[in-house]
């Protein structure tokens, strides 16, 4: 198993959603939140994007979670909420890139 650094103040967090559509107030509420403590964020392309109950169509959620993998300046990975649609991503994954860019990956539910 690879293990990345510990996450310290001033990391920066990448906020991707590759599952369900988060609720503006409550994705705002918790960038705020993760800037209060010390924390740079980028937000992935499709964070806000919708597409009835999920965020972009299945190629636009994949290149988020690759893209924050491959950005060196990312040192964690947050997925704004779970829910259905991340099982289909599994066969799609390149498994090699984030080998090669281990940063922890959190999420729930499906994530």
């Amino acid at each position: 198993m690879i293990t990345p650094a510990p996450i310290q103040p001033g990391a920066t967090i990448a906020v991707i959603s590759p599952a369900s559509a988060p609720k503006p107030a409550k994705l705002n509420r918790g960038i705020q939140y993760l800037r209060s403590k010390g924390f740079k964020v980028k937000e992935g392309s499709n964070l806000r994007s919708k597409n009835k109950y999920l965020t972009g169509r299945g190629p636009e959620q994949l290149a988020d979670i690759h893209g924050a993998f491959e950005d060196d300046e990312v040192d964690l990975i947050i997925c704004s909420r779970g829910g259905y649609g991340t099982p289909r991503f599994l066969d799609d994954l390149d498994y090699e890139l984030i080998a090669q860019h281990p940063k922890f990956f959190i999420g729930y539910s499906d994530i």
